[in-house]
């Protein structure tokens, strides 16, 4: 496989954005939109883009203005650069424009909005490095043909002669043996740390006996168990057991040599992750060497010899990963949290009562702001709660008093003590955002008008993907917008920019048909909604209403006639009603869906780990080329699914 030089260029989410001089001018623009297509296709680092004109009306403002939504790779600079040279300023030529003495290039970079919000469903992932994946896919498809897949289905498919199977209790018994092994260790320590001359000597009889009889018995019922076991089957249960007593002779030495605590609890952690390593290597090691077995009939060679061979025909592109630096930074203000709490938590941990008040305060300040997320007070008056976001708000103090206060009391006033109740603040504060109120009463819903409506749908359902833009309007009362704006920023900073990324893959809280999206907060009674998906918008608002319905509810929940998300229905045409359709829409990979990207990126993986590893590898490849072989029965089956 020929390896191609990676490239690993930041991904950046913005606004273009700026007023309209007038209504002819708006005029004029949407004309000018209706022509040819702006030419983003020649501008290899843009993922997605459009333009949107937000009418004055909506905008309830005296201008309408364009906004032009922007996902490229590397820096900003280059790609104004790129638009200057493509003459954008023939669109934007209808706006307000520069100032006097202004280059257009700089009134660009004025006009340039950050999202307070943002998610990516393919961090660290270039349009070119999709591509290449996807130019990989169909490269492989064409060398595979050649061995005659149908052939190779079949015979991997195909049991070999002979091949042993057990039942779980043959697989369970060397694991049943070494346990009792553990249980005899268990039983010695006891024996020598019960204080004898401490019980009368019928006790003292009754102990002995029970450990003289229970010590030999657990031995010899695990050796005579681990005899009769297969020798194929305790191979890795072997390995996984000396794995398993290396991590806790680690953890012991640890403690027995008194060890501070700072030093032995990171010695322990460290030990049992690396035993679960090795006990995951191991099952699949022994997995992909049955798997193989299974491959090879009766006086014949595995059907994946020639495939080697083909795969030398395909360029195999290069690893694509993020930066260490930037994941790094990614991570740092959940560092800064942990490390910075802690110290201030420790300064003052001898004032135990400060702390479990400071606690309360922060519990309920969190579930103030919960519920101005949520809508309330009611038309923004101040003695408008509702007896829910009352009893919200005394549940969150109570359980901030009872947990801090538990730990303040049964823990001595150490690092440890402080370490612990910033994590019981910190966890408190980030859980009662997922709590699901209910939102104001709305007088009179808002509905789409018929024509508005055909007009969004004629967009909508060309292919794969599908772009949505909404404008939802705020109350005109400033603590509204920033409290939405702290929400979002926060969201972004601890964990679209972190937990998504990396722990989630990409995957929108759950939801996998995100490409692309933004949150941006145009003034303090407007923020934009845009957003680049799959399939249909139905399934879309399905998805986050059945993943996600209290974070939509915490986003969306200050929208002017804004139903709540606990009738679906009713909160879809909300949707509907504030949409706005796209004047254009670039994509620049519009037939890949992000399973699509995500399934691409795994066969690319899987190839790369090929060389000089088992060939179980390549099946995982080809399986996702539709090309399945059947799983393997045995005690961690979904290891091969």
């Amino acid at each position: 496989m020929r390896r191609l030089q990676p490239r690993r260029p930041s991904q950046h989410v913005f606004t273009i954005v700026d007023d309209i001089r007038d209504d002819a001018a708006e005029a004029q623009l949407r004309e000018a939109l209706r022509g040819p297509k702006f030419p983003f296709d020649a501008m290899p680092m843009v993922h997605f883009a459009s333009f949107v004109i937000f009418d004055k009306k909506a905008l309830r403002r005296d201008r309408a203005k364009l906004v032009l939504e922007c996902v490229i790779d590397g820096d900003v600079e280059p790609f104004l650069e790129q638009l200057v040279r493509h003459e954008v300023k023939s669109l934007f030529q209808h706006c307000l424009g520069p100032r006097k003495h202004e280059t257009f290039i700089r009134y660009l970079r004025r006009c340039v909005t950050w999202p307070e919000l943002y998610h990516i469903a393919t961090p660290y992932r270039s349009v070119a490095s999709i591509r290449r994946d996807e130019t990989l896919r169909r490269q492989l498809s064409g060398a595979l043909d050649p061995i005659a897949l149908r052939q190779l289905n079949a015979s991997v498919d195909r049991n070999a002669p002979g091949m042993p199977e057990w039942w779980w209790w043959e697989i369970l018994e060397p694991w049943v043996a070494v346990g009792l092994a553990a249980l005899a260790v268990v039983e010695v320590w006891l024996a020598l740390s019960v204080p004898w001359m401490a019980h009368g000597v019928a006790a003292r009889v009754g102990i002995g006996a029970g450990f003289v009889l229970g010590i030999p018995a657990t031995l010899i019922g695990g050796w005579k168990l681990w005899a009769s076991s297969s020798p194929v089957l305790r191979e890795s249960v072997n390995e996984t057991a000396i794995a398993v007593a290396v991590a806790f002779a680690i953890a012991t030495i640890a403690v027995q040599l008194h060890a501070p605590r700072w030093i032995a609890l990171p010695i322990a952690v460290i030990g049992g992750l690396a035993s679960w390593w090795r006990v995951t290597e191991v099952f699949k090691r022994r997995t992909n060497a049955r798997l193989s077995e299974m491959r090879v009939t009766e006086g014949e060679s595995s059907p994946m010899a020639d495939v080697p061979s083909a795969l030398e025909k395909v360029d195999m592109p290069a690893r694509d990963g993020p930066v260490v630096m930037r994941r790094i930074v990614a991570w740092a203000p959940w560092f800064v949290v942990a490390v910075g709490m802690t110290w201030a938590i420790d300064r003052f941990i001898d004032h135990s009562l400060g702390i479990v008040i400071f606690a309360v305060a922060v519990a309920v300040v969190d579930a103030i702001f919960v519920s101005i997320l949520c809508g309330w007070p009611a038309g923004g008056n101040w003695t408008r709660w509702s007896a829910g976001t009352a009893w919200y708000v005394v549940f969150s103090a109570l359980v901030a008093l009872a947990v801090t206060g538990f730990f303040v009391l049964s823990m001595p006033a150490t690092t440890l003590l402080a370490f612990v109740l910033n994590v019981v603040i910190v966890a408190h504060f980030f859980l009662q955002w997922g709590v699901k109120l209910a939102t104001p009463s709305v007088a009179e819903r808002q509905l789409i008008t018929r024509a508005d409506l055909e007009q969004l749908l004629d967009q909508e359902d060309h292919g794969v993907q599908n772009h949505m833009s909404a404008l939802v309007p705020l109350p005109d009362e400033r603590f509204r917008a920033w409290t939405l704006r702290a929400f979002l920023t926060m969201l972004n900073v601890f964990f679209f920019r972190s937990w998504l990324p990396d722990l989630y893959r990409g995957k929108l809280f759950g939801v996998p048909t995100v490409h692309f999206c933004q949150w941006v907060l145009l003034d303090n009674i407007n923020y934009v909604f845009l957003s680049n998906y799959d399939h249909s918008w139905n399934a879309y608002l399905d998805d986050f209403g059945d993943n996600i319905a209290t974070g939509l509810l915490k986003i969306w929940g200050q929208g002017i006639g804004m139903p709540g998300v606990t009738d679906l229905g009713a909160f879809k045409q909300y949707v509907r009603s504030v949409m706005v359709p796209h004047s254009q829409w670039y994509s620049a990979y519009p037939e890949l869906s992000t399973r699509h990207i995500w399934n691409n990126e795994q066969i690319r993986n899987r190839l790369r780990q090929f060389d000089g590893h088992p060939e179980e590898f390549i099946v995982e490849a080809l399986r996702r080329l539709s090309a399945a072989p059947k799983s393997l029965p045995g005690l961690l089956h979904a290891r091969t699914r």
